[in-house]
């Protein structure tokens, strides 16, 4: 998906792994609750190449309230000028 991501002209930060345990299949997170339009239409591509891509918003919100509940709490930070993240959980 990076690859595709970078062919097609996109900003693709590295590829990392995370020792956070994800149920399988696609996840697209927004980081705001009224995510700019090409947030959901990543996630409808997703969905229409086979991917059934889940789609969640106000993410970013959601990760500093965690954080600031449980410094501990495992999550994904989103850089300031960061609009999404797509996540593939483990396979089956």
């Amino acid at each position: 998906l990076s690859g595709a991501f970078t062919r097609a002209g996109w900003r693709v930060r590295p590829v990392r792994r995370t020792a956070l345990a994800f149920r399988p299949g696609t996840y697209v997170f927004s980081a705001e609750e009224e995510p700019p339009a090409y947030v959901r239409t990543v996630a409808q591509a997703l969905d229409e190449a086979g991917f059934g891509a889940s789609f969640r918003t106000g993410y970013r919100s959601f990760y500093d309230e965690k954080k600031k509940a449980d410094p501990k709490f495992q999550g994904f930070p989103f850089a300031p000028e960061q609009t999404f993240l797509v996540v593939l959980g483990r396979t089956p």
